[in-house]
């Protein structure tokens, strides 16, 4: 390689990524504009639950612990399209191995469903425990705007930003592959996504995760409200678990072992996906949800 060709993709390559970082962030916001709540909460989410539960997800009656935990795990499920879950689909390629197996899946899973676990059941416990005192379970509003989209806002604006963040700076390191490593596969990165997954409960306004909530303040059982927010939060990764599995066993798992093969493509993926559901979560939770409050 010539000086003249190693100064072209020093200073082409940090070009590259520039358009790779104003690419996402515009398709995020994109996203964000044409979003239809209606749509996925009515359509899709009552359509998923319309399957199990023979009813739309308003329509079941929770008469007892069982049915609460069922209702708890199929409106998780329901909810997984949803504009307060949808961003979990971006950690599907950094939970999944870098090689292909059964084996290899559920060992990269664990991490990521203990932490999971361990923070969505924790505040299920604390939702018993507080109860109305949370915003999340207000009808009050301050002006237009409802309280508990106010949680809402200031949760996933939050976590939308550590995604954005965290996507940049791994696109910044794609050329380093041990610091790409340490990103984006290691079982630090699966338990952060798992507390970071798991906090989407803190802000969820999803009618149905709502009236969850409430049944589970309602009977006061710390326990039942543990189990009810951890199977919430099992339901709302349920389909990333299994794209992961898919991933990790169809056609012996080509795609994943490509992928390991190629760590700055693998990299890149995470970090487009992280970008854009970063951005999505602020464009849609910080400015156009309150603009619909706003404008009335």
């Amino acid at each position: 390689m010539t000086v003249g060709q190693s100064s072209l993709q020093t200073t082409t390559r940090p070009y590259t990524q520039t358009l790779i970082v104003v690419g996402a962030i515009a398709c995020g916001i994109l996203l964000a504009y044409l979003w239809s709540y209606e749509f996925v909460d009515k359509v899709v989410a009552d359509g998923i639950a319309r399957i199990v539960l023979r009813e739309d997800l308003a329509g079941f009656d929770i008469s007892s612990i069982g049915a609460g935990l069922l209702f708890a795990f199929v409106s998780g499920v329901a909810g997984t399209l949803t504009a307060c879950n949808a961003c979990v689909l971006a950690a599907t390629i950094p939970l999944a191995p870098k090689t292909g197996g059964p084996a290899a899946a559920i060992s990269s899973l664990v991490p990521f469903i203990a932490s999971l676990l361990i923070v969505a059941s924790g505040y299920g416990v604390i939702g018993v425990l507080l109860g109305s005192n949370l915003p999340q379970l207000s009808s009050e509003t301050v002006g237009a705007m409802p309280v508990r989209l106010m949680q809402a806002g200031v949760v996933f604006v939050g976590l939308g930003t550590v995604l954005l963040a965290w996507g940049v700076l791994i696109l910044r390191h794609a050329g380093n592959e041990a610091t790409t490593r340490g990103m984006v596969s290691s079982n630090l990165v699966q338990i952060v996504l798992g507390v970071v997954v798991a906090a989407f409960l803190i802000g969820r306004p999803f009618p149905p995760f709502r009236r969850m909530f409430e049944d589970a303040t309602a009977r006061g059982d710390v326990m039942y409200g543990a189990a009810a927010f951890g199977l919430q939060a099992i339901g709302n990764v349920a389909f990333v678990i299994v794209l992961v599995l898919l991933l990790a066993t169809a056609r012996r798992g080509a795609v994943l072992n490509w992928l390991g093969d190629h760590p700055r493509a693998r990299a890149g993926l995470i970090s487009v996906g992280f970008m854009l559901g970063g951005t999505f979560m602020v464009a849609y939770w910080g400015i156009r949800v309150p603009a619909i409050f706003l404008g009335q």
